[in-house]
């Protein structure tokens, strides 16, 4: 893995983490709950720089090297990331209002765009 692709899943992931901070925390606190209990910010952290790590495979593969066409990738795989993450919990909590989810899905998309911006602006630069 190169220096690019290293800063690029960092940059990604740390846009996703302050998109999830400001969306989840601020903007949908009150409609948007999941899971009870104190989340631990560790193992949050670690998941945003996963998914920065495939937000920049993703980049790559579509050829995403500018801010418009990242945030256009990183948008796609969001909302059929956060779509598939959503039937799972739907399933696993069958009293869960299909709308919440629904939301969390333009959320997922959303957050993944502007990390894809992020991330299509690093790659492109020279």
């Amino acid at each position: 893995m190169d220096t690019k692709t290293i800063v690029g899943s960092v940059l990604g992931g740390l846009a996703l983490f302050a998109m999830g901070y400001v969306m989840y925390m601020l903007l949908l606190a009150d409609i948007i709950t999941h899971r009870g209990g104190e989340p631990d910010l560790l193992y949050i952290i670690l998941g945003e720089l996963v998914f920065g790590y495939l937000i920049v495979w993703t980049a790559g593969v579509t050829g995403a090297k500018n801010p418009s066409a990242g945030a256009k990738a990183g948008a796609i795989m969001g909302v059929i990331v956060g779509l598939a993450i959503s039937f799972l919990e739907l399933g696993e909590n069958p009293r869960a209002e299909l709308v919440t989810y629904l939301l969390d899905v333009v959320v997922w998309g959303v957050r993944w765009g502007v990390a894809g911006a992020v991330v299509g602006w690093w790659l492109g630069r020279d």
